[in-house]
């Protein structure tokens, strides 16, 4: 019984191990997209989708697939269509380790600190900033 105990222990470890990454994961999308959403006065908002251009299937993190786009929309102007911004893997499970990647360019983060690191990059790619740029004005 002992053994059964001790493995016991360990699951029950190993399942708020889980929990904690998923909630760490979910949280740096949230205030992601929160910040550039505070930062451009309510005209980019961020979210992840598993359809391009299904305005409707926005979510802050889905598990299941592990694959995702990260889209800029501007929720004042529903006529417009969202921004392809990177894609994002995710680990179908726990959400770490992801990878971020933006055409030849991948971040590979296994913490919320290298998530945070590697968001903030994208957003400072030209291309993106472009991207940005016209959805302000």
């Amino acid at each position: 019984m002992q053994n059964v105990i001790k493995s016991f222990r360990l699951g029950l470890k190993a399942a708020a191990e889980l929990v904690r990454s998923k909630k760490e994961c979910e949280e740096v999308f949230s205030e992601f997209s929160n910040a550039i959403y505070r930062e451009t006065n309510k005209k980019i908002f961020l979210y992840l989708s598993d359809d391009f251009g299904d305005k409707t299937k926005q979510y802050k993190v889905h598990y299941g697939d592990g694959y995702h786009y990260l889209l800029a929309d501007n929720p004042e102007d529903p006529s417009t269509e969202p921004h392809f911004i990177a894609s994002v893997t995710l680990d179908m499970v726990s959400g770490f380790p992801c990878v971020v990647q933006y055409n030849k360019d991948k971040w590979h983060c296994s913490n919320r600190v290298e998530l945070e690191l590697a968001l903030s990059e994208v957003v400072s790619i030209p291309d993106i900033s472009l991207v940005f740029f016209d959805m302000i004005k």
